[in-house]
């Protein structure tokens, strides 16, 4: 075909316009979960006091039920992880996103499933406060005997017989309702190495300084990193690099449905995977529907449940003193737990799979 003259192009091209196809826009929530009862029989031994709970007070069950299990979490997490899929293990931790008006009865439902929380942070914090009283004398005769120990002409041997410096004791306090990154960092390299963010008003998290747009990365990260188990790491001008070896946090936090689209509806949160590490619901109101003969008060439930927590809380943490690292024995899974878990992992990317190629 070489030095043949191409064709002319015709002098216009008729062109046929796109036909327009209006589309209407994605639910956050697919349809198909909507109006679907609360699996409280797949509670085990939280059903009793869910549903005790939940017919005191007429909130909604699924939000009874997710701060039933994050309190749950938090109890055991810094006690041991469990077996799962692939030979690994996974921290016991759990995070919930509950979305509720005003008014569905979120702090009274958090008072009935807390009270052990608070007798036993209430002890710990009165132990806390002898103990730091010992440590001050100990660390005053250790700073005494240093001082002496500098004039001493020995060649250092008073020096090294004196030993490290006293440890100042871990602060007690594990629940915390506002917080930025930066601190919860701080609180895990000073106190405790188990932690709850439990709030309901999240909204004092996800409006405050760490969900800044500067900052809303980083802190999901962060928070993505506690709940995978992972190590958490620092680096600071001045201060150097910091990495924390077996934290773990469970969250829950409670929103408005306004407030809930500053992560549900955020690209970024959704991107970063936190969305996915959430136990997400938005139950159906119980305002206007509760009636005070219908309501069913059972303590015993509820009793059983606060002491049987203050008995795990009870049950003291292994974790290295210096470091606060946690030493976790591992939970295996029994046959029948092992097969559910498979049957539920196929089952979920089978429905991935059904809906990407919807």
């Amino acid at each position: 075909m070489s030095g043949q003259t191409p064709p002319p192009l015709p002098a216009s091209i008729p062109m046929q316009p796109a036909p327009f196809e209006t589309r209407t826009p994605l639910p956050l929530i697919d349809k198909s979960c909507s109006n679907q009862p609360y699996p409280i029989e797949a509670l085990g031994p939280l059903r009793a006091v869910v549903g005790a709970v939940q017919g005191e007070t007429q909130a909604p069950l699924a939000l009874v039920g997710s701060s039933a299990l994050a309190i749950a979490a938090f109890a055991v997490q810094g006690l041991a992880n469990v077996e799962t899929l692939g030979n690994s293990t996974s921290p016991l931790s759990l995070y919930f996103l509950s979305v509720a008006r005003s008014g569905e009865r979120k702090s009274t439902v958090e008072g009935k499933l807390t009270t052990a929380l608070d007798t036993h942070f209430e002890q710990q914090q009165h132990a806390h406060n002898e103990e730091l009283r010992d440590w001050r004398r100990q660390s005053a005769l250790w700073k005494q005997n240093w001082q002496a120990a500098l004039k001493s002409e020995d060649d250092g041997h008073a020096l090294d017989s004196l030993g490290a410096e006293p440890s100042q004791p871990r602060h007690p306090n594990r629940l915390v309702n506002d917080l930025t990154v930066e601190g919860l960092f701080r609180l895990f390299d000073e106190g405790m190495p188990s932690l709850a963010l439990f709030s309901d008003e999240g909204g004092l998290f996800t409006g405050g300084h760490s969900m800044k747009q500067e900052n809303r990365q980083r802190s999901l990260a962060i928070l993505n990193s506690l709940w995978d188990g992972k190590p958490l790491h620092k680096t600071r001008g001045g201060d150097g690099h910091k990495t924390l070896l077996g934290r773990r946090l469970s969250l829950h936090l409670m929103v408005q449905p306004g407030v809930s689209r500053a992560i549900l509806g955020d690209a970024q949160a959704s991107d970063i995977g936190f969305v996915a590490r959430c136990l997400v619901c938005f139950p159906e109101s119980t305002i206007g529907r509760r009636l005070s003969s219908t309501a069913k008060i059972d303590q015993a439930p509820i009793e059983a449940f606060n002491n049987k927590l203050l008995e795990v809380l009870n049950e003291p943490m292994s974790f290295d003193q210096a470091s606060g690292a946690l030493a976790l024995q591992t939970l295996s899974l029994s046959p029948e737990a092992m097969a559910l878990l498979t049957a539920f992992y196929r089952a979920t990317i089978w429905m991935r799979v059904v809906r990407q190629s919807g």
